[in-house]
């Protein structure tokens, strides 16, 4: 009877002693894992700052090339040209692209967009998201234009950040 007892004992123990092993086995890969995803997350970050920090400056250029733009064409023309110019001779700073029966627009000087029809978007119950291909006059991206729904506004974000702000009707 006590060598039952003994034996019996052995085995819950051993299965107590396994159990455990697996259980510290499994609490280092957690610990692990979050370190991993830590160091992750702070790259990301980094990237994401640096990105911001490239869009902004992406952002100040193209609003200068406006103010410089904006500048060499009211003096290219006298005061009785102003007065009689037609509209269609001024050189538009609006950038449009219709998307079904949806005309955008954004203001900006020397950008273009297109519809990318490699990619697709999606809708939601909100906004509706197409992908387009924004050209700047410094780089050519692949940006998300993004329809609100609640007013007639949109705009186009690049790698999460939200680059212009238009129209649409």
């Amino acid at each position: 009877m006590k060598k039952v007892l003994f034996a019996v004992s052995l085995v819950v123990n051993i299965a107590l002693a396994g159990g455990l092993f697996y259980t510290i086995t499994e609490m280092n890969k957690l610990d692990d894992q979050r370190e991993s995803l830590a160091i992750s997350n702070e790259q990301y970050k980094r990237k994401l700052d640096e990105a911001s920090s490239t869009n902004v400056d992406t952002q100040e250029a193209v609003e200068s090339s406006t103010i410089v733009y904006s500048n060499e064409s009211s003096e290219t023309l006298t005061n009785s040209e102003r007065s009689t110019a037609p509209a269609t001779e001024t050189v538009s700073q609006k950038a449009t692209i219709t998307i079904g029966s949806k005309v955008f627009t954004f203001i900006v000087n020397g950008l273009t967009i297109e519809h990318d029809s490699s990619r697709t978007g999606k809708m939601t119950e909100l906004s509706h998201e197409f992908p387009v291909i924004v050209t700047t006059p410094s780089a050519t991206l692949n940006g998300i234009l993004v329809q609100d729904n609640n007013d007639n506004n949109c705009y186009i974000m690049v790698d999460g950040q939200t680059l212009y702000r238009g129209t649409y009707q």
